[in-house]
């Protein structure tokens, strides 16, 4: 009977998932999916980015570079690899994306079911009045979830949740096994499985505590049993920790101090643990009541607090509180022990608590603890609701009562948000609606408007979009004064008002805190070329020279300026020397450096600059003019005549 009704609940999970998430597959990449998929060259490379996927930090193919973003860095290459699979055959398809993500859902909900049926007593009741059912489409139906299957990155919670369920059902079949190959091979598919989970994300570790709690609470077996059932989960621990050591190096002790990446930097340790109670409060709100949702709570749509909080302090009085009866409850072998487990020591791991994580929160690190909190309602409405209602008809429709409005909220909740993760630009202006007071979703919105303003060819239009993005930029700025790439967008976006000393206000603002940000000085030639008069100009390349003596495009645009613009020789030639000192394989270097030298009278000096710009490309007739004059200058006419006709011979063919 069991497996008859198991066939419905399949079903069930299988047809709810595509019904609450299948309109994810008309949305395009989001978010993330840049870092972990579209941008990163190792993903994009199919198969022949795995073994660089695998050997380097997750961010690596993204950035080009190693970059210590986040404290303990990251090694989750497995979603990364999946989707350098589906590269290999499929292209960038975002719908085949999505698609998959709602499969791995799926898995996840069948296998959560499974878990729980295992765990739990064989309760005589009807199928979908049991903990282990019901649990599963409560967890299925959190609106909570929809950033972890609607956004392709989230991809990353799944795959390490499938992994360590796998292990821990695993766990409990090898308890009751008796025939020794078959016990053998259990705990080995046990250790591919969680090394697979960890390669997936870190947190899958967390179960290395919850499986013997579990074990223990459930009365499944004694300490010996215990121990060899998660025997496999120690090993495949003991690996990963030791591969990712190997590959990112001891980050943990990498201390962080920009905004953006460590949201507690301008707070006191007080206010820190304050404000991490403060948001781990805001998960239990999430959890029964999930409005508003966001991508965002960086700094500050969460603000920093003190104790004085009442929700800081009423917060950190449940979680102690929730701990002592964790204790207790694994100690008296209670069922909601069991959920307190599984939520308290998921959460731990990305609660700031023991290390920073990079932001206050986010709404897919809850993904896993929202397991016990579900077991936690499931246990209330089949344990607890038929002692108030003896009645079973009445049980029956005090439900329906229940479940009627959960189902309807949470399903329309859930598909009106996967519109939100439609791409970028979609999620972003909707999300600064509920992230209005946070440094990265207002320069996110603002960017995003930008980009589709510069599109834009009704110039009313244009500039509309142009004031909302900049009201945007602006509040981003006012909240982080120091988020460079918001100061970036912001003078991006003066350029377009030809308000150019505004755009160089905020470039400065940059250099200040960022002295290599390499988007200022490709875009400064943009509009230092642009000001009236050439001492404005050299003025400000050279306030930008005092932050970067190492940037060539700085150099070559000073030597240019004083050479054509002020005549001045030896300055000229000063900056373009140090130009070609730092890439002498840029043609208009070499060849302005060789017209400074010619007028300088080193005519030898000029020749040889040329015959190396001749090198780089021999179809310039500038360079065979540059070359006559020159050897003009020493005397010799033959080759002054030489060079002057291959010069015309040019000039003539680009004419036809």
């Amino acid at each position: 009977m069991a497996n008859k009704s198991n066939k419905y609940i399949f079903i069930i999970i299988t047809v709810l998932c595509f019904v609450l998430y299948g309109n994810t597959l008309k949305n395009e990449y989001a978010l993330d999916d840049t870092l972990v998929f579209t941008g990163n060259s190792f993903t994009k490379a199919g198969f022949k980015g795995l073994h660089d996927i695998f050997s380097y930090d997750s961010f690596t193919g993204f950035f080009g570079k190693d970059k210590n973003l986040v404290a303990g860095g990251r090694y989750r290459p497995l979603s990364l690899a999946s989707f350098a699979v589906e590269v290999e055959f499929f292209g960038q398809s975002p719908a085949i994306s999505h698609f998959i993500n709602i499969l791995l859902y799926i898995v996840t909900c069948l296998l959560l079911f499974i878990l729980l049926q295992k765990l739990l007593p064989n309760e005589q009741k009807r199928w979908y009045l049991t903990i282990p059912f019901i649990a599963t489409i409560l967890f299925l139906i959190h609106p909570v979830h929809t950033e972890v299957v609607a956004n392709i990155k989230g991809r990353d919670e799944m795959m390490t949740l499938i992994g360590a369920l796998v292990s821990f059902i695993i766990a409990i079949m090898v308890i009751n096994e008796k025939r020794k190959q078959i016990k053998y091979l259990m705990l080995l598919v046990s250790t591919i499985s969680f090394f697979l989970a960890l390669l997936s994300k870190e947190n899958a570790i967390t179960f290395l505590a919850i499986v013997p709690c579990a074990l223990y609470i459930f009365n499944k077996a004694n300490f010996k049993q215990i121990f060899l059932s998660i025997l496999p989960m120690i090993v495949a621990s003991a690996v990963f920790l030791y591969i990712r050591h190997r590959i990112l190096g001891d980050t943990l002790t990498s201390q962080i101090t920009e905004l953006m990446n460590n949201p507690f930097v301008y707070a006191t340790t007080s206010q820190k643990y304050a404000t991490i109670f403060y948001t781990l409060g805001i998960y239990i709100k999430l959890l029964i009541w999930p409005h508003p949702l966001t991508f965002d709570y960086y700094p500050y749509h969460i603000q920093i607090v003190s104790w004085s909080n009442p929700v800081a302090f009423l917060s950190g009085l449940f979680y102690f509180s929730l701990f002592i009866y964790l204790i207790w409850a694994i100690i008296k072998k209670q069922l909601n022990g069991f959920s307190a487990l599984i939520f308290l020591a998921s959460l731990s791991i990305v609660s700031n608590l023991f290390f920073p994580i990079g932001t206050f929160m986010n709404e897919r690190f809850i993904f896993i603890p929202s397991i016990g909190f579900a077991v936690f309602i499931a246990y209330l409405i089949v344990q607890k609701l038929p002692l108030l209602l003896k009645n079973e008809k009445m049980y029956l429709i005090v439900l329906g009562i229940i479940f009627l409005p959960i189902i309807t909220l949470s399903s329309y909740k859930i598909i009106d948000r996967n519109k939100a993760w439609k791409d970028d630009y979609t999620l972003f202006t909707t999300d600064v609606n509920v992230s209005i007071n946070s440094a990265k979703s207002t320069c996110s919105a603002g960017g995003k408007i930008y980009e589709k303003a510069m599109t834009m060819k009704d110039s009313v239009q244009k500039f509309k979009a142009l004031d909302k993005s900049l009201f945007y930029l602006r509040r981003a700025v006012t909240i982080h004064p120091y988020y460079t790439d918001a100061l970036l967008l912001l003078g991006n976006a003066f350029f377009e008002y030809r308000m150019y000393d505004s755009m160089l206000y905020y470039y400065k603002r940059i250099v200040h805190v960022a002295p290599y940000f390499q988007k200022v000085y490709e875009n400064l030639p943009l509009v230092i070329n642009r000001l009236p008069n050439a001492d404005k100009k050299i003025a400000e390349y050279e306030y930008f020279y005092s932050f970067n003596k190492y940037d060539y495009t700085l150099l070559y645009n000073l030597g240019t300026i004083y050479g054509r613009e002020k005549n001045n020789l030896p300055k000229a030639i000063y900056y373009l020397e140090l130009a070609y000192t730092l890439d002498p394989t840029r043609k208009e270097g070499i060849k302005d450096l060789g017209v400074a030298y010619g007028m300088s009278g080193r005519a030898q000096d000029a020749i040889n600059l040329f015959e190396k710009a001749l090198q780089l490309d021999h179809n310039d007739p500038q360079l065979y003019f540059n070359l006559s004059i020159s050897y003009k200058m020493l005397g010799k006419e033959n080759e002054a005549q030489m060079y002057m006709a291959k010069s015309n011979e040019l000039k003539q063919k680009a004419l036809k």
